[in-house]
């Protein structure tokens, strides 16, 4: 291990001792003994349940391949809109799975099939809905940044909220990432996770942000996922977060006011039964009063995708 890693391996591991060692240790014991060469078709791929997104397909594929995903595996929850028509080109080129999902609040349902039919096709699966963008912050490519953290059954990074930027009205005519810029200061608590399919019989879905693996037969029965100063992100409003540097899920959570009335709302949850009130965009958009332009680095290389 290199002097400089080393050094932020004491201190991530020094901060949280001795519960982080307690975890730390068995941890990589068992990533050692699962681990495996990778031999796969894909290394990185997202997972994601979507409902009338047509619109918004393009941009956020596009981008992600930019930014290191291999292969999407894409579930369709009783959409009504031109998704097939968006998504003909990449299914036949051999770039999405799609598959339709008519479950009812079945995103946790989505997930866990995507590890048991997938997980011989790519060495990580990164769980994501259609309005969060990974952005890697300290390389180009989010696989450079997991390979690290191999030997984990799942790496763990946080959200930052993005609010409308005071639009109202919806302009179809500009890029997501490109129309909402203004966000919250600092990095929500709240995390998405990459899960390591060496640990496959192993992971556990939690809540749509977390994925864990269960031990039946360690003295440590729950191993959290890692994140990236080696610390672990034992429950969902993980406030550990100040010296995240590597990554960040930039959460398009509201858009404009009027992509809100018009789509979010009537969409409703897609984890559980319940509804979105007005009062949720208002509660975004004052938690954001700063600008971040940090995935405008992959704007130029977008458009001309999106160009083609």
């Amino acid at each position: 291990m290199k002097k400089r890693n080393l050094r932020k391996f004491i201190r991530g591991t020094y901060r949280n001792f001795p519960l982080n060692l307690w975890l730390l240790i068995p941890t990589i014991l068992i990533g050692l003994f699962l681990r495996k060469k990778h031999n796969k078709p894909y290394y990185l791929s997202v997972c994601a349940m979507f409902k009338n997104e047509g619109r918004y397909l393009k941009e956020w594929i596009e981008y992600h391949k930019i930014a290191g995903v291999d292969h999407f595996y894409l579930y369709n929850n009783f959409s009504s809109d031109n998704y097939k028509e968006i998504l003909e080109g990449y299914v036949n080129r051999g770039e999405v799975t799609l598959i339709d999902w008519p479950v009812k609040s079945g995103q946790y349902q989505a997930y866990q099939h995507c590890i048991d039919n997938y997980k011989d096709s790519t060495k990580w699966i990164l769980y994501l809905d259609l309005d969060e963008f990974a952005v890697p912050k300290s390389s180009d490519n989010l696989q450079d940044i997991i390979r690290k953290y191999e030997l984990f059954p799942s790496f763990a990074t946080h959200w930052k909220m993005f609010g409308s930027s005071g639009h109202i009205e919806d302009n179809k005519n500009a890029l997501v990432m490109e129309r909402f810029t203004v966000s919250e200061t600092r990095l929500n608590p709240f995390v998405k996770t990459f899960a390591n399919m060496d640990w496959a019989k192993y992971l556990v879905i939690y809540e749509a942000h977390i994925v864990y693996a269960k031990i039946p037969f360690f003295f440590v029965k729950k191993l959290y996922p890692v994140m990236e100063n080696l610390d672990f992100c034992l429950h969902l409003n993980n406030t550990n977060y100040k010296r995240n540097k590597k990554m960040q899920i930039n959460h398009y959570s509201i858009k404009s006011y009027s992509e809100f009335v018009t789509k979010k709302i009537p969409d409703g949850l897609s984890d559980r039964e319940g509804s979105r009130k007005i009062d949720d965009f208002y509660r975004v958009d004052m938690m954001c009063d700063s600008e971040d332009h940090t995935i405008f680095r992959f704007l130029s290389r977008l458009k001309n995708a999106m160009a083609r």
